[in-house]
């Protein structure tokens, strides 16, 4: 069985029809997840962490010079699969999924 991330059934369904969430499910799932758990992404300085209620709890280590590719090996080891946000330099958040296909976002 696959392993998706922790959305909910009917947006997966939505995803994979347009590829995109809407603004409302992003605001929603950024609601959810920014006093929980999620992998945050900084583009701009190639790196990549886990944090948990707040606090970052580990960097996620680039593999092959790929930060996603460092997510999705960090993600099967563990066997989970939270949401994975980026945030750049200007403070914009935008949501992703575990193949680094951008699913929208907060700017």
């Amino acid at each position: 069985m696959a392993k998706f991330q922790r959305i909910t059934e009917n947006t997966f369904k939505l995803m994979q029809e347009v590829g995109q969430i809407s603004h409302e499910d992003v605001v929603a799932a950024w609601e959810d997840d920014k006093n929980g758990e999620y992998v945050c992404i900084l583009p701009d300085e190639n790196r990549a962490y886990y944090v948990a209620h707040q606090k970052v709890m580990e960097e996620i280590p680039v593999r092959y010079g790929n930060i996603w590719a460092g997510v999705r090996v960090w993600m099967d080891s563990k066997g989970f699969y939270p949401n994975i946000w980026s945030a750049n330099e200007r403070g914009n958040l935008e949501l992703w999924d575990k193949s680094g296909r951008n699913l929208g976002g907060l700017v």
